[in-house]
């Protein structure tokens, strides 16, 4: 079975860094479905005590400027990057001491 059909077009991950709430999340989901976006994981990640919160999405696309663009008119967020992913290799989102670890 092939997992990705596709290599040609590129897969994202979105760094989002935004104030604490559902608020995001849900302008994020809006987004995501209101323009078809393909998203594949995402990951959230919560810190209660400085009212903050880190949301990581991994995005297949072709043009991750216009989605950064679109992420960035949603208020809540503070800080927002995007870096190229290789599917062929396992992902590792760190979280202080502990590891999380996604194979695709």
């Amino acid at each position: 079975m092939k997992l990705y059909e596709d290599f040609k077009t590129k897969y994202y991950t979105f760094d989002i860094s935004s104030e604490e709430g559902s608020g995001t999340i849900l302008r994020m989901i809006g987004i995501l479905s209101r323009k078809s976006i393909d998203w594949l994981d995402w990951r959230l990640r919560r810190n209660v005590e400085g009212e903050s919160q880190k949301i990581m999405i991994v995005i297949r696309t072709e043009e991750p400027d216009k989605i950064l663009n679109l992420f960035r008119s949603i208020p809540e967020i503070r800080e927002i990057r995007y870096f190229e992913l290789n599917l062929s290799s396992e992902l590792i989102f760190e979280k202080e001491d502990t590891f999380v670890v996604s194979v695709f």
